[in-house]
């Protein structure tokens, strides 16, 4: 009998462990089936390769206070690992090119943080993300295969972390979803498409699904 209120002890400790482990798990309302957000402008890139600044600086324009690519640039500089900086000329070429390349998320963020769009943050998860985020009105830029056909990575390394880089990496501005896929603003070209989930999920894969949300 003894033995049987110890387990039973034991057993309810752990429950309460575990009650109290979900009580604190952070949970997502289920956002709705489609949603778009209205101001986010179209915009083409101000240089050949600025194509993560540009959409960026779309993204910050839903508020009104669009952060230039000029700005990005001069705060962010220059470094191998686009991790850390803008890999080659932004002004060079051509694209698909591995020496001059681009900028991942992360030494974007704490640029948008510092022109007061606070709640930024770089990512890697899933489409539910992308519907989640656009959903509580934060535009998302996406890094993507730019030509949306597989493409083979080169991994490097600047002598003290290693990356990877990729032909044609490009990114954009998600404004919007619905069952079909997404709305997204192109600086390549300036203009607004709609993407089925498919064929964007194959794309946004090969660079590992980095993201960046903007937001206040």
């Amino acid at each position: 009998m003894e033995r049987r209120r110890a387990i039973q002890a034991m057993v309810g400790t752990a429950v309460g462990v575990v009650t109290a482990a979900v009580g604190t798990t952070r949970t997502f309302a289920a956002p709705p089936p489609e949603r778009v957000l209205q101001g986010v402008p179209s915009y083409h890139q101000q240089w050949s390769l600025s194509c993560e600044y540009a959409a960026v600086s779309a993204a910050t324009g839903l508020w009104g206070e669009r952060l230039s690519e000029s700005q990005m640039h001069r705060e962010i500089g220059n470094h191998l690992n686009p991790h850390k900086g803008f890999r080659g000329d932004i002004a060079g070429g051509p694209w698909g090119s591995l020496r001059d390349y681009g900028v991942y998320p992360e030494p974007i963020v704490p640029v948008l943080k510092r022109h007061g769009f606070l709640a930024s943050r770089a990512f890697r998860a899933g489409t539910d993300t992308i519907r989640r985020e656009i959903a509580a009105g934060h535009p998302v830029v996406i890094w993507l295969v730019g030509n949306y056909i597989p493409q083979r990575r080169t991994y490097l390394s600047d002598g003290r972390d290693s990356y990877f880089v990729i032909p044609y990496e490009h990114a954009v501005t998600l404004y919007g979803y619905d069952p079909r896929g997404v709305h997204v603003m192109d600086p390549g070209s300036g203009g607004k498409y709609h993407q089925g989930w498919d064929g964007l999920e194959f794309a946004w894969a090969q660079l590992d699904h980095m993201g960046l949300v903007v937001a206040k």
